[in-house]
């Protein structure tokens, strides 16, 4: 949902921008993929590594995700959460718009 509702918001306001959508050039439609692409990392980014240390930690650990995720808010920041951030987004965004 966040996906599609940037994507389209960002495209709608780009088309309007150009006086139309007959008259958008291509080159919108591309920024609304990445506005998109950007938006939705932002929130499935941490999700994934919070979901990769809980499937990498010790069996007898008893954390769930969002205990997880405030200590590592605690004791490295948000940084963390963001880690492969770039690999991510140089996967997805040429193929988003």
């Amino acid at each position: 949902a966040l996906y599609f509702g940037t994507y389209k918001a960002t495209a709608t306001a780009l088309e309007r921008r150009a006086g139309g959508r007959e008259r958008c050039p291509p080159s919108a439609y591309f920024a609304g993929g990445l506005a998109a692409e950007l938006a939705s990392n932002a929130v499935y980014i941490p999700y994934d590594v919070t979901k990769q240390r809980l499937q990498t930690a010790d069996p007898g650990c008893r954390l769930h995700a969002l205990s997880l995720l405030a200590r590592v808010l605690r004791a490295e920041g948000p940084r963390p959460l963001y880690s492969g951030a770039l690999a991510t987004l140089a996967t997805y965004v040429p193929f988003s718009g």
